[in-house]
């Protein structure tokens, strides 16, 4: 499994804001892990339920290996702004790809919600399936 450090520091080193042996500092890797899971909790805005919850630094990330990639992407991309780092078009394909694919795995779709004032309306123009009048 993958930690949320492992990925923190994937993530940041995709950037360039640590080099390859360099680990970011204290204040910076709880930035990111702030930001980490506020990006995994806030997809369920987007209709992504993962049933998120909270994660600490040296937590497994509770998702297939074959997510973490796309994962750390995505981390880059929230990450670039405030770190004033350019995003490799690579990264923010694999990120929006990643999106895409949990998207179509994870979608919720909302119960339907109907009209009380057109379901029951009762009057001389109401049609009838059952006769097609």
């Amino acid at each position: 499994m993958t930690t949320m450090r492992q990925s923190i520091y994937a993530a940041m080193k995709r950037l360039q804001i640590t080099a390859a042996g360099e680990v970011p500092t204290s204040e910076e890797a709880t930035d990111a892990l702030e930001r980490f899971n506020n990006l995994m909790a806030g997809l369920k805005i987007d209709g992504i339920n993962l049933d998120w919850r909270t994660l600490a630094l040296d937590d497994d990330i509770p998702m297939l290996p074959e997510y973490i990639r796309g994962l750390e992407c995505m981390l880059a991309l929230e990450l670039a702004p405030e770190f004033g780092k350019e995003v490799d078009p690579a990264i923010a394909v694999i990120a929006e790809r990643t999106r895409t694919l949990l998207q179509g795995i994870y979608h919720e779709v909302p119960d339907a919600v109907f009209d009380r004032g057109i379901q029951d309306r009762v009057g001389e123009h109401d049609f009838d399936i059952t006769r097609g009048t």
